[in-house]
């Protein structure tokens, strides 16, 4: 059961352009006052199904 904190972000695969689904925190506005981890670059790893590429997917 997917967590309902989340949601889905596809992307292409660059080697082969197979669409690839990433599981990513649900998203927030970018607030440039705030102290706490909303405002920093986060990211996440995934792997292409077809060719076995690794991908890395950044996110506020």
């Amino acid at each position: 059961m997917a967590s309902v904190n989340r949601t889905t972000m596809e992307v292409g695969c660059p080697k082969c352009e197979t669409i690839i689904s990433a599981s990513v925190p649900r998203g927030t506005t970018i607030d440039a006052t705030a102290s706490d981890s909303r405002s920093q670059l986060r990211g996440t790893e995934t792997e292409c199904r077809s060719c076995g590429h690794e991908l890395e997917v950044y996110f506020y």
